[in-house]
C-alpha cells in the first residue's frame, strides 16, 4: 500500500482480494525482487525497513535474506493489511519483523538502518523523492536504498493478440492512469534517486510471459478484480461488462479458438533501482 497521507492514486480498492493479490503477486515476481536486494548488498544481520509492507511478502523475503540475527521493520498505513501481515508472520514463526501501521513520515522510527527498500509503492506518493529524502534520516552512511516499481511505459503484448487480453489491458491502464498513479515510475527512479540527494542508481528491467496455463494468468484477473471498484467509479467498464468470474475462462478460451498459433502473452515491466546513501 502506498505511504502517503494522499492515497488516492492507489487504484487497487477491493482490499479483501487485495490481500490475496498481493500475495500471488509476489510468487510471480518474488524471485526478481530477491535478486535486487541481493545485489544491493542487503544480506545476514542488517536491519531493514520496508516502505508500504502490504501483506507482508517482503518483509519475509527480508527476514530470510538478514536472518536471525537481522531486523526487518515493515511500514504501511492499512491497518487490515498490517494485521494479515502479522498473521502471516505470526503463522511463519519469523521472530525478526516487526509491522507498523501508519504514514512512515509521521511514525518515531529508528535511526540505524542499513537498508530502506519498498516494491510497487513509490508510484502511488506524489512527491516520491521527498519522501525518500524524509526517510534517508533513517538510513546509516553508506546504507542500501533499493525499490522495485511497475512502469507502463512499454504496454504489455500477446502475440497474437487476443480480443479478450487486448480488453482487459485497456481496463487495467484507464483505471490506473485516471486514478491518479504515476505510469512511468520505474524509469522515472534514476530521478527520484537524484533528487533526494542519492547517487545514480544501478537500474534493470523485468517482465514475465507465459501461455494459458501461465500462472501469471490468474494474477492478472485478480489485478482486474482489485481494480473493479475504481474501475466503475471512474466510469471505465462496469462489473456487468467485466463478469470477473468468467474473465479467466473467457481469455482461455480466446486463446484455444486461436488457430493461428499458441498464444504468449507479456506481463507489464517491473524495473528496479539501487544505491547507496552518501557517507561511510
Amino acid at each position: 500500500m502506498p505511504e502517503s497521507e494522499d492515497q488516492s492514486g492507489y487504484a487497487f480498492s477491493d482490499i479483501e482480494n487485495e490481500k490475496k493479490r498481493l500475495q500471488e503477486q509476489s510468487r510471480i515476481i518474488g524471485s526478481t525482487t530477491r535478486r535486487m536486494f541481493e545485489e544491493a548488498g542487503i544480506a545476514q544481520g542488517m536491519k531493514v525497513l520496508d516502505l508500504g509492507s502490504g501483506a507482508g511478502d517482503v518483509v519475509l523475503m527480508l527476514a530470510d535474506l538478514v536472518g536471525p540475527g537481522g531486523r526487518v521493520v515493515g511500514v504501511d498505513r492499512n491497518p487490515d493489511m498490517v494485521a494479515a501481515a502479522e498473521k502471516r508472520a505470526g503463522e511463519g514463526n519469523y521472530n525478526n519483523v516487526t509491522f507498523l501501521a501508519g504514514d512512515a513520515q509521521n511514525l518515531e522510527l529508528d535511526d540505524d538502518f542499513d537498508a530502506l527498500v519498498g516494491r510497487a509503492v513509490l508510484m502511488y506518493v506524489p512527491d516520491p523523492a521527498r519522501l525518500l529524502k524524509t526517510l534517508l534520516k533513517h538510513v546509516k552512511p553508506g546504507g542500501v536504498v533499493a525499490f522495485q516499481e511497475v512502469d507502463f511505459t512499454l504496454r504489455p503484448v500477446a502475440l497474437p493478440m487476443t480480443g479478450t487480453i487486448k480488453q482487459a489491458w485497456d481496463w487495467i491502464y484507464a483505471t490506473i492512469e485516471k486514478s491518479g498513479t504515476e505510469m512511468q515510475m520505474g524509469f522515472k527512479l534514476m530521478d527520484v534517486y537524484l533528487k533526494a540527494g542519492l547517487p545514480e542508481p544501478v537500474m534493470h528491467m523485468d517482465a514475465f510471459v507465459g501461455g494459458a496455463s501461465w500462472p501469471g494468468l490468474d494474477w492478472f484477473v485478480s489485478t482486474i478484480k482489485s481494480l473493479l471498484p475504481t474501475m466503475e467509479k471512474l466510469g471505465v467498464a462496469t462489473a456487468e461488462e467485466v463478469d470477473i468470474d468468467t474473465l479467466k475462462h473467457r481469455i482461455v478460451l480466446d486463446v484455444v479458438n486461436n488457430r493461428e498459433s499458441s498464444v504468449v502473452g507479456m506481463s507489464n515491466t517491473w524495473i528496479s533501482a539501487w544505491a547507496r546513501k552518501p557517507g561511510s
